[in-house]
């Protein structure tokens, strides 16, 4: 099984697999290209006892679905001036924004935290 988390102390992506009691993660930022990414995750999954091409087309179609609700989510915060982001001193909903202003990623949790903060707020 695999997901896709912010690690809390350092903000970067990490690919959690997970097999049985074992679990392996995998620093986005320190791949250099998508087949560098492949080779980790499926490396990872191989030593666990997991299909390596199966773990890197779980990541895949995951990381598609990111991608397309990271998008979706900046383009509906680009609506939002940024004076009035600012305005509500929300350290948290300052990351989300600028991630995405800077076409990042977020994480689903991250996504879902970030549609209920701003239906909370009435921001849009």
């Amino acid at each position: 099984m695999i997901s896709i988390h912010r690690n809390c102390e350092t903000k970067k992506l990490e690919i959690m697999i997970t097999s049985d009691n074992n679990t392996s993660y995998v620093v986005y930022d320190n791949a250099n290209n998508s087949t560098h990414l492949h080779q980790m995750i499926g490396s990872c999954a191989q030593a666990m006892g997991l299909d390596w091409d199966q773990a890197c087309e779980e990541f895949d179609a995951m990381w598609n679905k990111l991608l397309k609700l990271s998008k979706e989510r900046k383009r509906r915060l680009e609506m939002i001036e940024p004076k009035v982001m600012m305005e509500r001193g929300c350290e948290s909903f300052e990351f989300v924004y600028f991630t995405l202003m800077a076409n990042g990623v977020l994480t689903l949790h991250e996504i879902f935290w970030a549609d209920y903060y701003i239906r909370k707020n009435k921001l849009l």
